[in-house]
């Protein structure tokens, strides 16, 4: 396929640096005058993945996780400083309604400050604003073993009526785990009936698993991504790249560019450069992990319909070839920025985007 490398670093860029998350979903949130949202902030929900009390371990032998905690970031922080003065804010608008959220939260998990001030947060969004939605970015933390750090960018759209939790798989599962169950829970025990977007609409699973599932029946995958490495070898004789286990078969190709760019510091090698072009092109062939990417395509297009009961259906279809599709969403979405054609120098120069990341925010 041909791809638009700087549509490739626009994406990768996206799931590496918060603060241009933040940007990003300001700008496409702005777009949009039925939606309202706390800009530059963002809940996380813990599961439980190793649970103690029997309640959780009962619900894991259903094949369901369960919620250990909760907290926010405000501007890429979770300073009690920073959450002070939102809970004080929190505080002005709910009055005594605080304690049904804590009593009602405690039904999923034991909240602490920080977990609070995040749900309380959601809770005076939904009193101060009668927009036809309030969207508000949900990262789930598998807290697995041996996988640290793993997240997963999701959302919560509370309409006038219902809560639709939103995750781009649409298959609210991780490890053969549901975790849509509890999430929804929590949430429809503090702001009414909650259900997934997916089964809300009708749509049998999401974008990116529909994304997956067309990259791992690529056979030309590892073909393309042997040669390259082998390339790469040529050049760099201890490259190599770690891979781990997955249902995701060309997840390598994002280890690779990650690996190639950490080599490529300090080195003008033209060849490098050659083939770090080649590895963004298959970046954007064949890579699913693009969950930030593809909540922001979503949800600027679901945002701005008004049946979304019958074209959401009718947006789907136009995944055929999902790819191609989701990136010229993504070069959609990066038209919007004010200042397009500098960002687009940047991203076109940049052989570092880590360092790119901290040059932008």
């Amino acid at each position: 396929m041909s791809c638009s490398i700087v549509n490739a670093k626009f994406a990768y860029l996206l799931s590496l640096c918060p603060n241009f998350i933040d940007s990003t979903m300001k700008m496409m949130i702005n777009d949009h005058s039925n939606v309202a949202t706390r800009h530059n902030f963002s809940v996380f929900v813990v599961l439980k993945h190793n649970p103690q009390t029997q309640q959780a371990q009962q619900a894991q032998q259903a094949g369901e996780f369960k919620i250990d905690s909760a907290f926010y970031k405000f501007a890429d922080s979770s300073d009690l400083i920073l959450g002070q003065l939102l809970q004080r804010f929190n505080n002005d608008v709910l009055g005594e309604r605080i304690n049904d959220i804590y009593m009602n939260a405690r039904r999923s998990f034991e909240p602490d400050i920080s977990g609070m001030i995040a749900l309380c947060s959601i809770a005076a969004l939904r009193e101060i604003y009668d927009t036809q939605y309030i969207f508000v970015p949900i990262i789930i933390d598998y807290n697995k073993e041996g996988h640290r750090g793993m997240v997963h960018q999701t959302g919560l759209i509370i309409t006038r009526d219902k809560v639709l939790y939103y995750e781009p798989y649409g298959c609210y599962k991780k490890y053969g785990l549901d975790y849509g169950k509890a999430v929804c829970k929590l949430f429809g025990d503090l702001f009414g009936k909650c259900e997934t977007y997916h089964k809300n609409f009708g749509l049998p699973f999401g974008i990116q698993q529909k994304i997956l599932n067309h990259n791992n029946d690529d056979s030309s995958f590892e073909e393309n991504y042997s040669q390259l490495l082998a390339k790469i070898q040529e050049v760099i004789p201890n490259f190599s790249v770690v891979e781990i286990e997955s249902d995701d078969k060309t997840f390598k190709i994002v280890k690779l560019v990650g690996e190639l760019m950490n080599s490529m510091r300090g080195n003008d090698d033209v060849c490098l450069k050659d083939l770090l072009t080649t590895a963004m092109t298959y970046y954007c062939s064949y890579n699913s992990k693009t969950c930030v990417s593809i909540t922001l395509v979503e949800m600027n297009k679901f945002f701005a319909m008004t049946n979304p009961e019958i074209q959401l259906v009718e947006y789907y279809e136009q995944f055929n070839d999902p790819n191609v599709k989701l990136f010229s969403e993504i070069g959609a979405l990066f038209d919007k920025f004010k200042e397009k054609n500098k960002l687009k120098k940047i991203l076109s120069e940049s052989l570092d985007l880590q360092k790119t990341c901290m040059m932008i925010t």
